[in-house]
């Protein structure tokens, strides 16, 4: 930390800077450079504090057990959220734990086909929330609408709550942890107004609720086990929201749709006359936030809310600095969370997170059934039997009436609310909507990523006859909004229906892969370029991964679709993966791009050349014109670029030849070759070079007589007289290369007694002596390099002189 810094006089724990900066660095590890006075070390001092008191919380909601597959995926989320590092210092979960209040633990629910009974129970949910309470991290929770239903749609006012009470206690209380104040309330049961039932308000608080609020927050006011409560930041919890706009794209649309119905007004006054820093809700199953003028009397416009995929994304996050927050947060048996932080001056809510990649397709009204099928037809949804197929893996299916009804049997409902959730994979899913009879219905379909991009569709008022049926695909990369009908079930679309209104909120698309030079050298500075579309045209930010342990950190902005550049030394030799993402203004960050490789090098390749035979001599420097010559090269980092080599004879250098395979030496006599290679980096290895000599002419075997002193009479066919002759002592057969590669060998041939040639061999020579050298019927000679003179006859006829 560097507070005036003065780099030509800053200095290091100076004996005279003030103690207040020695404490500073020794909280921070960080360094003393100079200071300006001792009140801004005090005040640099106090904000590091204050930091260092700061914490994150999770706020889950509607995990609503007994829903097909919703425990699943809820217990995926806790064990997520349990390995989260750094660990949240609580978990606050907000009502409808359970799809019906009659506990399976506690009381039986009455036949139900929709709802994994097994599951529908506070203790399974407690037993998995002990992977949060296992790495220390504590969890509170508060009643639902869903935890007073003891079968559907049957809401028990008097004794609902009494399974929630026998597992987790009283229904409002508060607690004090770290510099927050937790207030968790009871919005009730539904409250049914005029009939409706979809989206059920809650009762709301009562007197006495509030009295309790009252006194509770007015405690607040001064010394108290010596922490001074009244600088306690706020917080209240609740299941149903206080503040909340459906438009008329919903059954029941307004301000109100969803909230709580006794005394909303009152409560929100408590709220700002004791400076409640945020009210955290659930119910709607949607991420929404909004201040304190969203009252809905006189602002229908929705110009201060902030909904998670429409409204001002660009606010998050949002503070409760200087205002009250009212947050729905997603449902958890979607597997979305909230990350709130709480700081010394006050809360900071972020956007929600989700941590499996869904899309979810919910229809309103009869009379409609959903279907989901994958590309193997695995199918989810009501089947003919009168249950639920439930084969495709981690999806979560339910389905309620809209209306008050005590019916369980859903052909008898007038309204229906269905939903079906799936995981996106690899496949291609597809939603069918079967029309069970005449009639209009709503549907919606929401898509929620990991990187943070949303998509809501809504189809409204469509009408169908008995027998329609309409097919909408969807895919995780890309959705056709189109939903085709086919009204006579005849394989014809009959019909295209567009959604009235679609709401996006999209992460950049995943940049190029980058360009630029995958090969150089270390210590060289490299430019590479990359580019991506935002779906809404927003500007966009990258953030390049040079492969090596750095990183650019955010470029930008940048306009959507503009090629931009960025660069990077690399200090060692090595291979690196360069890879860059993108996010927009609203921090939707994309996926990696492709990588691509990058190689520095600055060890040229080493080449080897091997010879075939024939050849001889240590360094094979004896060759033919037949002996054929292979240059080898490797490189481990970047990898041979190509080989060259030449060759003199004859007094003249030919040119520099590419390798592609071998060759040979023409020519007898002396040659010179001449050989290196290249990387891809650039690098060349010394050129290496050795003497050859080719060699084609066999030898030339010559024959030596030692006379002696004798003489032989010989008979002269010529002249038919006998004639004298010296005696032959003995005779030398001697292999003579004439300056060539010499290291010869002789061959002669003898016959035995049957007459059959019996070879013999001797290096350079042989000598024969007397009458042995009547038996030679052959001979010849071989050099080094199996070059061979033509078997030569021994003649008979004359002595040989």
């Amino acid at each position: 930390i560097c507070v005036d810094c003065q780099p030509d006089t800053g200095y290091n724990y100076a004996e005279d800077a003030h103690n207040n900066f020695r404490y500073l660095a020794y909280k921070t590890g960080g360094s003393v450079f100079g200071y300006e006075s001792e009140g801004v070390a005090d005040e640099i001092i106090n904000r590091v504090l204050r930091e260092e008191r700061s914490f994150y919380f999770i706020q889950l909601t509607d995990t609503h057990y007994g829903y097909d597959g919703a425990r699943k995926r809820v217990k995926w989320l806790i064990k997520s959220i349990a390995q989260l590092n750094p660990k949240p210092a609580f978990v606050i979960i907000s009502g409808d734990l359970l799809s019906w209040g009659a506990d399976s633990d506690n009381m039986p629910l009455l036949s139900w086909p929709f709802t994994e009974e097994e599951n529908n129970s506070y203790s399974k949910l407690k037993e998995d929330l002990e992977a949060l309470t296992d790495t220390g991290i504590p969890y509170y929770v508060c009643i639902g609408n869903h935890d007073y239903r003891h079968w559907p749609v049957q809401t028990d006012y008097i004794s609902g709550w009494i399974p929630y009470y026998l597992v987790f206690g009283n229904l409002r209380y508060s607690t004090t942890t770290n510099d927050l104040h937790i207030v968790a309330l009871n919005s009730g049961p539904d409250n049914l107004v005029a009939g409706t039932y979809f989206p059920p308000k809650g009762r709301g608080l009562s007197e006495d609720d509030l009295n309790w609020l009252e006194n509770d927050l007015d405690s607040l006011d001064g010394i108290m086990n010596g922490r001074d409560d009244s600088k306690l930041k706020k917080l209240i919890f609740m299941h149903h929201p206080t503040i909340n706009y459906m438009d008329d794209a919903w059954p029941f649309p307004g301000w109100g749709a969803g909230c709580i119905s006794n005394n909303r007004q009152e409560f929100m006054n408590l709220c700002t006359q004791y400076n409640v820093d945020a009210i955290l809700s659930g119910h709607i199953h949607w991420n929404r936030v909004y201040d304190r003028s969203m009252d809905g009397s006189t602002s229908p416009e929705y110009q201060n809310g902030y909904n998670d995929g429409s409204g001002d994304p660009a606010k998050f996050p949002l503070s409760t600095f200087d205002k009250t927050l009212y947050v729905d947060t997603g449902a958890a048996y979607l597997c979305e969370y909230r990350m709130i932080k709480c700081k010394s001056d006050g809360l900071i809510v972020w956007r929600e997170d989700t941590v499996i990649d869904t899309v979810t397709g919910k229809i309103y009204g009869c009379p409609v059934i959903l279907h989901l099928y994958d590309e193997d037809t695995s199918h989810v949804g009501r089947n003919e039997m009168g249950g639920v197929d439930f084969e495709i893996e981690n999806t979560t299916y339910l389905l309620e009436p809209v209306t008050n009804t005590s019916e369980v049997n859903p052909a008898k409902w007038n309204h229906t609310i269905e939903e079906i959730s799936l995981p996106y994979g690899i496949d291609t899913y597809r939603y069918e909507i079967e029309a069970m009879g005449n009639g209009s219905f709503n549907f919606s379909l929401d898509k929620h990523l990991t990187d943070g991009s949303k998509l809501n569709l809504l189809y409204r008022n469509i009408s169908v006859t008995n027998g329609s049926k309409g097919i909408l695909y969807v895919a995780k990369d890309s959705i056709d909004y189109t939903i085709y009908f086919d009204d006579n079930r005849d394989g014809v679309i009959d019909r295209e229906i567009q959604p009235d209104n679609v709401v996006t909120n999209n992460v950049p698309y995943r940049p190029e892969k980058p360009n630029g030079p995958p090969l150089g050298d270390v210590g060289v500075l490299y430019t590479y370029s990359t580019s991506t579309m935002d779906p809404e045209g927003d500007q966009v930010y990258y953030w390049w991964d040079w492969g090596d342990g750095t990183n650019s950190g955010w470029l930008g902005p940048y306009y959507s679709g503009e090629v931009i550049e960025a660069s990077h030394v690399w200090n060692e030799p090595g291979v690196y993966e360069i890879k860059v993402k993108a996010k927009d203004g609203y921090g939707h960050v994309s996926d990696w791009s492709p990588s691509l490789t990058f190689q520095t090098d600055i060890t040229p390749p080493i080449t080897t050349k091997t010879i075939a035979e024939p050849k001889y001599g240590e360094n094979d420097e004896w060759v033919t014109s037949d002996t054929r010559f292979n240059l080898t090269a490797t490189d481990d980092i970047s990898g041979v670029k190509a080989t060259y080599y030449r060759i003199w004879y004859n007094g003249t250098w030919s040119g520099w030849l590419e390798y592609t395979g071998n060759f040979i030496l023409f020519g007898e006599g002396k040659h010179y070759l001449e050989y290196y290679s290249v990387d891809n980096a650039g690098n060349q290895e010394e050129i290496h070079n050795q003497t050859h000599y080719v060699d084609d002419t066999p030898p030339v075997t010559i024959i030596s007589l030692e006379y002696g002193d004798g003489v032989t009479w010989v008979f002269d066919p010529e002249t038919g007289r006998m004639k004298p002759h010296r005696e032959i002592r003995c005779v030398t057969l001697i292999a003579d290369d004439n300056g060539g590669v010499d290291h010869c060998i002789v061959y002669w041939a003898t016959r035995d007694p049957f007459g059959h040639l019996e070879w013999h061999s001797h290096p350079d020579s042989v000598t024969f002596k007397g009458d042995i050298v009547k038996n030679v019927a052959m001979f010849y000679s071989v050099d080094a390099l199996s070059n061979r003179e033509e078997p030569r006859r021994a003649d008979r006829a004359i002595p040989i002189f």
